[in-house]
């Protein structure tokens, strides 16, 4: 019984990281697509209307996707799916209002300062806007099903069906050479998400008729004090990729962004040997923490450490000798991003180094900590895009970036050392490290 337990869960586990992998893919090879087909500038509109589109929708839910799992998580094991239908009632209602917030504000901008929005432009605000909402509906879904153990309903329709049926649409309109302007792409993209919305709520169909059955509880306080600092960090972290592209595309050329863009998705896709690692292994950690195992905590703390130094290092290694191949695909000019990819993906060196030091501070409840540290790092990369662009180009976007993820990592892990005692960096040299470490200087004698 309990090796069949066991099956499952490395099945579902599987399905997951399969799916999210295969997305992303699907994702790589669009970006693919249209820079040979259609050019950089359409590359670099699709980077900043993606972009866009991610950061709108998390406004628009603030922060309630971040939290969606734990408080699912909780009603399900207490009977109490009444303040679940009260929550999901309460993210709907505030989807509903920034939409609207954001519509005025734009048709108030349209009728008074026309001068700010050209008029080939509306179409694409319009789409940034209608794609935002089914997006943060897809990110809603998806957290409340996890909660709820439905892991693979709930998140295949945002990380692979929609990614996938992106790739085929756009593969088509290719082939077909039936797109001749970047909108078309634009609205394929906008349709796919409403599609896989379509998708998710059909999943989770079953699980929605029981709550509509049921009478509606409300902890709107309780919501939102968990909420808002989620946000931040969503944005600050989780998107940051996003905010800068947007950023760049303020004061960059549309190549500039489109190289920046491919460098990005690159970087991404190697970031998901990091997230495995973390997956499968960050568990273990909470799990010995709970039990007060504080040891067995650093023993555990050193395999993720010396895990996932050896990943960064071989990423490096990979980009260092192939960079300049993976982005010949994308076209010659892309060529130019060399520099930048490796400096970008330095960040994971980081992230290696100074250890889960986030996933440590959410287990000892500091999530506030890791929010207003997270702003000021978005704030000190803006700030050094700002600066470093007129003079470095795009390389000046991916120093901010990694500054910004040394800066960050470095003062999270102080701050998780300080009040948690706990050190989880590569530098406490936990037992698995440590040996490794030790028989490194002892060959080097």
């Amino acid at each position: 019984m309990i090796a069949r337990s066991h099956l499952h869960v490395l099945a579902r586990f599987s399905a997951l990281f399969g799916g999210r992998l295969a997305g992303a893919v699907a994702m790589l090879a669009t970006t693919l697509l249209i820079a040979n087909f259609f050019g950089a500038a359409a590359l670099a509109e699709f980077a900043l209307y993606t972009s866009a589109v991610s950061i709108l929708s998390v406004v628009l839910l603030i922060g309630f996707s971040q939290i969606g799992t734990l408080f699912a998580a909780e009603y399900s094991a207490k009977q109490q799916l009444g303040r679940l239908k009260g929550f999901i009632i309460t993210s709907i209602a505030h989807v509903a209002a920034g939409a609207a917030i954001v519509a005025a504000a734009g048709g108030l901008l349209v009728a008074f300062a026309p001068h700010l929005v050209s008029p080939e432009r509306l179409p694409f605000f319009a789409l940034t806007w209608l794609a935002a909402i089914a997006t943060a509906g897809l990110y809603l879904i998806g957290s409340i099903m996890v909660g709820l153990k439905q892991q693979v309903r709930g998140l295949m329709p945002e990380t692979l069906l929609r990614p996938v049926m992106l790739l085929a649409f756009v593969l088509l309109a290719a082939i077909a050479a039936a797109v001749d302007d970047i909108i078309t792409i634009l609205m394929l993209h906008a349709l796919t998400i409403w599609m896989s919305l379509g998708v998710a709520l059909f999943l989770a169909r079953s699980k929605l008729a029981e709550l509509l059955a049921l009478p509606a509880a409300f902890e709107p306080g309780r919501w939102r004090r968990a909420a808002y600092p989620w946000m931040v960090i969503s944005v600050s972290w989780d998107f940051m990729i996003d905010m800068l592209v947007l950023l760049t595309g303020l004061i960059a050329e549309r190549t500039d962004v489109a190289v920046l863009y491919v460098c990005f998705r690159l970087r991404v896709l190697a970031g998901f040997g990091m997230r495995s690692i973390y997956l499968l292994m960050i568990s273990n950690v909470a799990g010995s923490k709970a039990v007060g195992e504080l040891q067995l905590m650093k023993w555990r703390l050193g395999e993720i450490n010396l895990a996932s130094i050896i990943y960064a290092a071989a990423v490096m290694i990979v980009f260092t000798l192939t960079g300049t191949w993976l982005l010949s695909w994308f076209g010659e000019e892309m060529m130019v991003g060399y520099a930048a990819l490796l400096v970008i993906a330095s960040a994971m060196v980081s992230r290696a180094v100074f250890g889960p030091a986030p996933a440590v501070l959410a287990m000892h409840n500091l999530h506030l900590a890791s929010a207003i540290v997270m702003f000021a790092g978005l704030a000190v990369a803006a700030t050094l895009v700002l600066t470093l662009y007129p003079h470095y180009g795009v390389l000046g976007v991916a120093i901010a970036y990694a500054v910004a993820n040394f800066l960050v990592m470095g003062v999270l892990w102080r701050h998780a050392k300080a009040k948690t005692g706990v050190d989880c960096s590569i530098f406490a040299a936990g037992p698995p490290a440590a040996a490794w470490l030790q028989s490194m200087r002892l060959a080097g004698r």
